[in-house]
């Protein structure tokens, strides 16, 4: 067998190997690529809401402050105040209002640990 011969016998199977290889490569990069990208919105909407969180508890701690408001009545307020501030986070990530009302009491004690640290 020569080396025209052989040649003339694979390249049609390889030929046809290409054509089906080629494209699901660059289907699966492109699924690759998609994934993280969504990672990484889901990231930076994740961060948002915390940010929004964080800085609508301490409006929350500042209006209230001097009164004895409950805990419950401050974290809803910071709970609308991220909802006014990063409405698209929110739609995105689609956290129930009972996650929301926990994140807002987690940031409250953070907050307050930070103001009242243990000695």
């Amino acid at each position: 067998m020569t080396k025209d011969d052989f040649m003339a016998t694979v390249t049609p199977a390889l030929l046809n190997f290409l054509a089906v290889a080629i494209p699901a490569l660059l289907l699966w990069i492109g699924t690759l690529i998609r994934s993280w990208t969504n990672k990484q919105a889901e990231a930076t909407d994740r961060q948002a809401l915390h940010s929004a969180m964080e800085t609508g508890t301490a409006a929350a701690e500042k209006k209230f402050s001097g009164t004895n408001a409950p805990a419950s009545e401050k974290a809803a307020y910071a709970v609308n105040y991220a909802e006014k501030s990063v409405p698209d986070a929110i739609k995105n990530l689609k956290p129930t209002s009972e996650v929301m009302a926990k994140l807002a009491m987690a940031k409250q004690e953070n907050l307050s640990n930070a103001q009242n640290p243990p000695c």
